[in-house]
């Protein structure tokens, strides 16, 4: 299954800092008026994701946590199951206001860190503007394109599509009253000839309105900091059993590797 492979590939081996990195670079109910104001000062989501073939069954691949707090900083715990429901590993994802930046691996004691000056700025320039239909980024990048809105689990809800012909198309519902937040989400990835080969879904399951937990923010003291490539050769070594990833793995870290050398950052000083 190429999806499942994929995902848990780049789970393992670091597409963490390194996404986050390339990402950055680019309760209202249904029929009730969109109000930007309304949104909450803070909320957790919680999800799942479901993997499988094209027209087969899913199974529960990923319960992610994401955490919106008052002063706009992210937090995001992913815990990953294999196809017997085993747990995996987890990972959280920390994206705190004066650009600091965060990628915390519990299952190997260990996180990487950098504070970049100029985040901030591209994080609320990326954000998505609830008055624009949830696809216009505050610097005027638009993403996806609205066919519809819908209500999911009680919040309206903007349906919107991105569609790669060569790789995947992709339906998400974004909330305007979760600051367009992605609710839910559904993922079909394409062969050369663009058949569906594999498909992501992932649902909600609840939301917790202004209510955060501080723990996700915050990095255990036995934690050990380690660059991104460092981490990556742990998490791979943990699950393959030598730290002797293959090349291409290695030349994912380099840009994120690049960043550390000069933004490296220890957050509990």
């Amino acid at each position: 299954m190429k999806t499942s492979t994929t995902v848990i590939m780049s789970t393992v081996i670091g597409i963490g800092l390194l996404g986050t990195l390339v990402t950055l670079t680019r309760s209202l109910k249904l029929g009730v008026q969109l109000q930007a104001a309304a949104a909450p000062t803070s909320y957790t989501l919680y999800t799942e994701e479901y993997i499988g073939l094209y027209g087969g069954s899913q199974r529960l691949s990923d319960r992610i946590t994401s955490a919106l707090k008052t002063d706009g900083s992210t937090a995001q715990k992913h815990e990953y199951f294999d196809a017997a429901g085993k747990p995996l590993r987890s990972r959280v994802s920390i994206q705190a206001v004066g650009g600091l930046m965060i990628e915390a691996n519990p299952d190997i004691s260990a996180f990487t860190s950098m504070k970049i000056p100029s985040l901030d700025a591209r994080r609320v320039g990326a954000a998505l503007n609830p008055d624009a239909e949830c696809i216009v980024q505050s610097n005027g990048t638009k993403q996806g394109t609205v066919v519809g809105r819908e209500a999911v689990m009680g919040y309206d809800s903007f349906k919107v599509v991105t569609d790669d012909s060569t790789a995947a198309h992709m339906v998400e519902w974004r909330a305007p009253g979760l600051k367009c937040a992605t609710i839910q989400r559904l993922a079909e990835f394409k062969n050369a000839d663009g058949t569906i080969h594999d498909i992501s879904k992932i649902v909600p399951v609840r939301v917790a309105m202004n209510d955060v937990d501080p723990a996700l923010f915050v990095i255990p003291a036995d934690y050990e900091l380690l660059s991104p490539l460092d981490n990556a050769r742990r998490r791979y070594k943990r699950q393959f059993g030598t730290d002797e990833m293959p090349s291409r793995f290695v030349d994912q870290e380099q840009q994120a590797e690049a960043a550390y050398a000069k933004f490296k950052f220890e957050p509990r000083q």
